[in-house]
């Protein structure tokens, strides 16, 4: 079974699936934490300055995963596209991963890690909006923890910015603080995207070799069906 073709990229294509789900879960815990904190109504009078900084704290470590495995997700793709060695996903990747550094939030998503590793985690703030209801007499309160625009962009050698003219563009296009919940998600989408047509590009190419290991598979569990344990 090891000799098939197929045997070896099935068990690469799931390796890369367990990375693709460690990056979802990033996500999702990241989201909870925020929606968490956004819905606390105690949080947003909690005068406990060491208690708030904690929640913060534990934020921009999810926030610092998530970050990481995406770029992670899409190592293990290039690793996997090496090794395939196939000029039609080579081609199709190099065209992907094109498309991924003409995206501003891409470009946004990479110096935000660089910035991490090289400056510090970025200040957070939070806002408090209070918006009335239309046709009533209520109001609902709206709380968030922002990424400090002002102090992204106070990252700098010299005279000179230390992001690149994308991520430039992209901070400039918030005209306050910068949602955490909002460029996560827009980024979250595009990578999920990457990472499925790249998973259906190998497939197709590797459809018959798919095929013929699946084949073989089934044909040895009917020759040698599970025992039950009853």
């Amino acid at each position: 079974m090891v000799a098939l073709k197929g045997f070896k990229l099935i068990h690469d294509m799931e390796m890369l699936k367990i990375t693709h789900n460690i990056f979802s879960l990033n996500y999702n815990t990241l989201c909870h934490a925020l929606d968490m904190f956004e819905q606390d109504v105690e949080l947003c009078f909690l005068r406990n300055r060491s208690r708030r900084d904690e929640i913060t704290l534990n934020i921009l470590c999810l926030l610092h995963n998530y970050t990481a495995s995406a770029f992670t997700l899409v190592n293990h793709s290039r690793k996997l596209k090496q090794e395939l060695s196939n000029e039609n996903v080579n081609v199709f990747y190099e065209k992907e991963v094109e498309k991924l550094k003409s995206i501003e939030v891409v470009s946004f998503m990479k110096d935000l890690r660089n910035y991490v590793q090289h400056r510090s985690f970025p200040i957070c703030n939070r806002r408090i909006n209070f918006k009335g209801t239309e046709g009533t007499n209520q109001s609902l309160m709206e709380h968030k923890i922002l990424l400090s625009r002002e102090e992204l962009l106070k990252w700098r050698e010299g005279s000179k910015s230390k992001w690149t003219a994308k991520s430039r563009k992209y901070i400039n296009s918030f005209n306050s603080d910068i949602d955490i919940k909002l460029f996560c998600k827009e980024y979250y989408d595009i990578i999920v995207e990457f990472d499925r047509s790249f998973f259906e590009k190998v497939c197709k190419e590797y459809e018959s070799d798919i095929k013929e290991f699946i084949e073989f598979r089934n044909s040895l569990i009917k020759l040698y069906p599970l025992q039950s344990k009853v």
